[in-house]
């Protein structure tokens, strides 16, 4: 019997996430209200995405729809311009009948959230 090969997509470090990034390094007052209105951003977008998660298990496409139009208004508000199609594309998908892309581009999307939020936490938590 052959060996078992698991694939692990990753999606590589983006400007959207370098820029994101940078709007975190900032320093003084305005750090303050930035990483507030970050921490806040992030949180809803993080939530969005859960739901689309938890929608889809239950396969409840209308709702993946409906979060997916959001999470990608998110993402477009965060200036994570990648995750922004690719929500756009799983509202569509959503719609659509297509199970196999639909299920590809939620787990890409999923990947793209969890870098992003990972990235944006680690870098806070690397400032205490």
């Amino acid at each position: 019997m052959g060996d078992v090969v698991m694939l692990m997509p990753r999606e590589r470090m983006s400007r959207d996430l370098e820029r994101l990034l940078a709007v975190n390094d900032r320093t003084g007052d305005e750090a303050d209200i930035v990483a507030t209105e970050m921490d806040t951003a992030m949180e809803e977008w993080a939530e969005t995405l859960s739901r689309i998660a938890v929608a889809y298990r239950a396969r409840k496409l209308r709702v993946v729809a409906q979060a997916a139009r959001d999470a990608a208004e998110q993402a477009r508000h965060l200036g994570l311009n990648r995750a922004f199609r690719v929500g756009q594309a799983v509202s569509v998908l959503s719609t659509q009948g297509d199970d196999v892309a639909l299920a590809a581009n939620i787990a890409r999307l999923m990947r793209l959230g969890d870098a992003a939020l990972s990235s944006v936490w680690e870098q806070r938590d690397s400032c205490f």
